[in-house]
């Protein structure tokens, strides 16, 4: 017998792919996604080469689209040093055209810390929510006024971890002890191609499967054959699944995750760069944060913002 192609299963017979009117009217109704909040929770650990310490730094994180999950959450980010009174502040979207823009930031964290040269948590006020796909950017700032708050690192890349969830990229240190300043006593007050070092504890919500397409190629293809195949059993006089009604094979998968049917196959799995891969690289020219652009992006837009205060020379500003 031929197989039926993927979307022959999914879009046709029986198991026809359905609106979302339908899908609400079955018998039993199928969840859009996992009624746990974040119900899979883990810590990533940056790398730590103990290049640099000042008073903060920002960067991008990217919830990845990678796996059928709905948002990551942020609890708690982990850093190292003096510290004192640190803050941690999040954008929407990326830090780069707004890292001086303090209205744009929301403040999710505010104590004053004990000194600690192992990771010390810091327990955000409500966890981060980052949509499937989408970034933000994140701020942790100490205003002690010395150079020893907050540990950070050279940029060996422009991403400083990745893995199926999350990822990290390379940002801007910050040596000032005010908050988004752009300048302090001796020049600029933003050092590009500089990354976090720390930890990050988040957890995910996965959707959960439906007959829709939209929803049905979110999944893995390990898991999208197994639902072809599961299919056309249903069809085929005789089986056991064929005793059942489409609604309960409908509701049984969608209970199943997105790994019981196998892992990523190998084209799935997209770059996955953790701590233990990059130790000993150093590549600052690789991307465009590290050719210049993202310099002289710091440099004109500062400029634009204190151009009109005085007329000070930006020759004291050095890496």
């Amino acid at each position: 017998m031929k197989a039926a192609s993927e979307d022959q299963v999914v879009e046709s017979s029986k198991a026809t792919e359905v609106s979302e009117k339908e899908v609400d009217e079955m018998d039993l109704s199928l969840d859009e996604r996992a009624n746990y909040s974040a119900h899979e929770a883990f810590t990533v650990d940056t790398s730590d080469h103990e290049d640099h310490t000042f008073c903060g730094i920002m960067f991008d994180l990217r919830a990845k689209a990678t796996l059928p999950v709905e948002y990551v959450e942020v609890h708690s980010v982990w850093v190292r040093g003096e510290l004192g009174p640190v803050s941690v502040y999040y954008t929407n979207g990326s830090h780069e055209d707004k890292f001086d823009k303090p209205d744009e930031w929301t403040k999710v964290f505010e104590a004053t810390m004990p000194e600690s040269w192992n990771f010390t948590q810091l327990r955000l006020r409500h966890p981060i929510r980052i949509n499937s796909g989408e970034s933000i950017g994140l701020y942790i700032h100490s205003t002690a006024e010395h150079d020893s708050a907050i540990v950070y690192d050279n940029a060996r890349d422009n991403v400083s971890h990745e893995d199926l969830f999350i990822r990290l990229e390379s940002g801007l240190a910050h040596v000032s002890s005010v908050a988004f300043q752009n300048r302090f006593a001796w020049g600029w007050a933003w050092r590009p191609r500089r990354e976090f070092v720390g930890r990050i504890s988040q957890g995910v919500r996965y959707l959960l499967w439906r007959p829709l397409k939209e929803v049905h190629f979110r999944f893995p293809e390990n898991f999208r054959d197994a639902v072809h195949t599961l299919l056309l059993v249903s069809n085929r006089p005789g089986s056991l699944l064929n005793s059942i009604s489409v609604d309960i094979l409908y509701y049984i998968i969608n209970m199943c995750k997105w790994d019981w049917f196998g892992p990523l196959k190998a084209h799935e799995t997209t770059r996955i760069k953790t701590a233990d891969d990059r130790d000993g690289e150093t590549d600052e020219n690789s991307t465009w944060r590290g050719n210049g652009f993202y310099r002289d992006l710091i440099y004109a837009h500062a400029m634009t913002r204190v151009q009109d205060e005085d007329s000070d020379s930006d020759s004291d500003y050095e890496e």
